[in-house]
């Protein structure tokens, strides 16, 4: 089981379809996706899975410095919240900081190795040491097999059409111009 599945019920947790609800919202509106989060995380502030969207939509309205607040919090209150650990990992990655994001990632070796979140940040890893090749192999695998983490499907389609631009517009990189990664996603106002 996912960690976006339901969970067994708790007090602690929103209910499934008050979640899906939230999470198709999410494609339409991410302010007003943040509003009903944080109304729901003050009835509910002990689900991780609030914690992990809302950070979500931070990091894709560009707030960095929330969203890798609420990925902190999701992981404090489920230290087993994989999809956090990437995505804290991958908000680092975005802003040079490499050490950072392995020390994250490390903690997706507790997963099985086929798990969509290891495959997806080896493919990212291969990004980073320039293997645009093996990297578009390795997402596109991770994204026909990715079944547990859907919302991460946008994600790596738009870092597949990034690479595909990139080896479209091939040309070797200036010393000092900011890797791939950077440019290209950040540079992207519509990330999710």
């Amino acid at each position: 089981m996912s960690h976006t599945d339901q969970p067994q019920q708790s007090l602690e947790y929103v209910d499934q379809d008050t979640l899906e609800t939230v999470t198709r919202a999410l494609s339409s509106s991410e302010e007003t996706s943040l509003t009903a989060l944080d109304e729901l995380i003050t009835v509910y502030p002990g689900d991780p899975r609030l914690r992990f969207f809302r950070g979500a939509v931070l990091a894709s309205l560009v707030r960095y410095d929330e969203a890798q607040q609420e990925l902190r919090q999701c992981i404090a209150i489920d230290p087993l919240f994989y999809v956090s650990w990437f995505m804290l990992g991958f908000i680092q990655l975005l802003h040079g900081q490499l050490e950072e994001t392995r020390r994250c990632w490390a903690k997706l070796s507790e997963v099985p190795s086929d798990d969509t979140l290891q495959s997806l940040a080896h493919g990212l890893d291969l990004l980073v040491e320039d293997k645009f090749e093996r990297a578009r192999v390795e997402l596109y695998a991770t994204l026909g097999s990715n079944v547990h983490y859907p919302e991460l499907n946008s994600f790596v389609e738009k870092l597949l059409a990034a690479i595909e631009t990139r080896n479209n517009t091939s040309a070797p990189a200036e010393s000092g111009e900011q890797h791939f990664l950077m440019t290209g996603y950040l540079a992207n106002s519509t990330r999710h």
